[in-house]
């Protein structure tokens, strides 16, 4: 008796499984396993579940229809299929996924939303233009602008960003990662990959795919080799095949000589040196300052305007 998996995820884009790092790595995962999956079509929506997250996982067989929300859960629901995640590790090396997956999805994760939500360019040229595709353009505005003031309410009451160090902690959590993985290694554990691996390709491809014009973790990302080759070793053995957003990336790609996530993010990293030297970046904070003044000043000069058009007692005049 097979069950059937289908997963729930927000849809692919730039040549990536899902602009969802964390959907991304669960579909890693399922390739991992070998098991027979099936993506819903369209975009997924959080607030699908009471959880309110992305990916969610439905495993239906003779017996039961089971549909589990979160990243964590959907790990736990694949042992239903045979496949566990943490398979041959020892309980400190357990301990020790667990330790990086926070590290990941607590602080990395954390660095991609403040560059593709915060910083104004990278919102309006790039992250708006691929979330909820599959809905209208109104409702797709929407929901983008509320993704978005949800996201900064987020961020902005998490410490070590409002201190100005979020560049410093990425660069940490990528010295951390590439340090574990070392340099021989083809995965974080040994030949076999498991759910470490699959967040850390997760993570790093949407970073290397998402052409955003300020896209200073990319650059951070450049200079650790072991990690592009532990990126580019994953995409040509698990997703070299089957009809998902990174095969088409593939068939698209004019040379066949060329890996196409190089040719990703050596085109990003090209577009971001563009960017740089014709216009001094600045954060997303200061950008957030600017819009702020420039809409009081907007504000301010149309109550005057009314005011002037509408008040009793303000005269004018029109000299010849």
């Amino acid at each position: 008796m097979s069950a059937q998996i289908i997963l729930y995820q927000d849809s692919g884009a730039w040549g990536i499984p899902s602009t969802c790092p964390k959907c991304t790595a669960l579909q890693t995962l399922l390739r991992f396993a070998d098991v027979t999956y099936a993506v819903s079509p369209g975009d997924a929506s959080p607030s699908m579940t009471e959880q309110n997250e992305l990916p969610v996982l439905r495993v239906a067989s003779d017996k039961e229809d089971v549909v589990v929300p979160g990243l964590e859960s959907c790990v736990e629901a694949l042992s239903s299929v045979g496949y566990d995640a943490y398979g041959g590790l020892t309980p400190a090396q357990i301990a020790e996924t667990k330790a990086f997956s926070c590290l990941i999805l607590d602080r990395l994760d954390l660095v991609r939303q403040y560059e593709w939500y915060l910083a104004d360019n990278n919102f309006n040229r790039c992250t708006s233009k691929v979330r909820y595709q599959s809905a209208s353009l109104p409702v797709r505005y929407v929901l983008t602008r509320l993704e978005r003031h949800e996201i900064r309410k987020r961020l902005n009451v998490t410490p070590w960003i409002q201190r100005g160090q979020i560049y410093q902690v990425a660069k940490e959590c990528l010295e951390v990662l590439s340090t574990r993985l070392g340099e021989r290694r083809k995965y974080f554990y040994g030949d076999t990959p498991r759910l470490l691996d699959a967040l850390v390709f997760g993570e790093i491809v949407a970073q290397l795919y998402a052409p955003v014009p300020h896209g200073r973790l990319r650059q951070m990302i450049l200079e650790y080799p072991n990690l592009l080759k532990f990126v580019e070793n994953i995409r040509q053995t698990y997703f070299s095949n089957g009809m998902d957003e990174m095969q088409h990336f593939e068939k698209n790609n004019q040379s066949n000589q060329t890996s196409p996530i190089r040719t990703a993010y050596e085109a990003a990293v090209q577009r971001t040196k563009q960017v740089f030297s014709s216009k001094k970046e600045t954060s997303p904070i200061e950008e957030a300052r600017k819009a702020r003044n420039r809409n009081f000043i907007i504000a301010a000069a149309t109550s005057f305007l009314i005011f002037l058009l509408l008040g009793n007692d303000v005269e004018v005049q029109v000299s010849e």
